[in-house]
């Protein structure tokens, strides 16, 4: 089958797996990607990216064992190679986009910044940007795009994502050709154990609400920014979705916070939301990059993103659902102490 109209018909598979297993509060659905079986696939081989182009269908996760801790692979007209270095710099450093290939403008429409484009970078050192899903992670990368100019990627391929502008989103992380990787769940933070990581938390009863609406919302190009009718919050459906899926969020922001050995940095959502700048500023020093001052500008013009979604506060819970919601707070409170971070913000404001 041609791997383009593959990765549709596969996709469409993978968006109702997506949508059951979430709802159900499991890991193990599979994305685009990794959809696929046959000797055709297992036969299929690395290929070097030519000019920045992003049509390779290199995965790394086709590889297992040993060959995929000797991989090397070759990105591009530059020569550099993408898999994992040694010795990295700790030096601030100014980023270097890569001239050729794929390039998109956030701000095409202000006259001030439309000039500002967004591309693949070069030799950049590996850094997931990891959350539960519905805690603001497409918006961050936005806000990395526009503050640094580099795209950021995913394992997950979504095509809605490609269409809406993140033409970085299915470059691979050891190509290093992205300022962050985009993960949501317990085996890719397991995967990529040793890798830095930007941790984004926000308040799960805000991600549940988000998160129903997600997985129920059946047009694909409204889903990252919709909200459910209110009235879908008062079914059994609902409350049925609420216990494994705070469950859900508490293992994996358990997880992204046990690691001691992985550098980190953790965000808060709604500290995001308040003052978007700043926060966008302690990323860029965590990421070692010297801020751009004009990109800072433009992006505080244009903070809001394509696929940001629509902020609307609902309390459809149950006092024993609220009283759950707060031991698991409470719980990460604890760990976020242990690691002499800053505690969670007071949801009950």
């Amino acid at each position: 089958m041609d791997y383009q109209y593959r990765d549709v018909f596969m996709h469409n598979i993978a968006r109702e797996d997506y949508r059951r297993v979430v709802a159900e509060g499991r890991e193990d659905f599979r994305h685009d990607d990794e959809q696929v079986n046959g000797e055709e696939e297992k036969k299929r081989v690395a290929v070097v990216v030519a000019e920045g182009r992003e049509d390779f269908r290199h995965d790394e996760e086709q590889v297992n064992g040993e060959e995929e801790k000797k991989r090397v692979v070759v990105v591009g007209n530059n020569g550099f190679k993408a898999g994992p270095q040694k010795n990295e710099s700790s030096a601030y450093r100014t980023l270097q986009q890569v001239d050729k290939g794929p390039s998109h403008s956030w701000w095409k429409d202000d006259p001030q910044c439309s000039r500002l484009d967004v591309r693949y970078g070069q030799d950049l050192t590996p850094t997931l940007l990891q959350s539960y899903p519905r805690s603001g992670n497409t918006w961050v990368r936005y806000l990395l795009e526009g503050a640094t100019g580099i795209f950021t990627s995913s394992v997950y391929k979504d095509f809605t994502l490609i269409r809406a502008g993140y033409l970085g989103e299915r470059s691979k992380i050891w190509y290093r050709n992205t300022i962050v990787t985009k993960i949501h769940f317990v085996k890719h933070l397991q995967k990529f154990a040793d890798v830095p990581a930007i941790i984004i938390i926000r308040n799960p009863a805000r991600v549940l609400v988000s998160l129903w609406s997600y997985v129920n919302i059946k047009n694909r190009q409204r889903k990252h920014v919709a909200v459910m009718n209110p009235e879908s919050f008062n079914t059994s459906a609902f409350h049925a979705f609420v216990g494994p899926g705070l469950k859900k969020w508490l293992w994996t922001t358990r997880e992204s916070l046990t690691n001691k050995k992985r550098r980190l940095l953790v965000l808060y959502f709604e500290d995001i939301r308040a003052n978007p700048t700043q926060e966008v500023r302690k990323m860029l020093q965590f990421l070692k990059v010297w801020p751009d001052e004009k990109r800072l500008s433009c992006l505080e013009r244009n903070l809001e993103g394509k696929v940001k979604s629509v902020h609307k506060t609902l309390d459809p819970f149950t006092q024993e659902e609220q009283k759950d919601i707060d031991r698991a707070v409470a719980e990460i409170n604890r760990l976020l102490t242990d690691r002499g971070l800053q505690p969670l913000p007071d949801y009950h404001k």
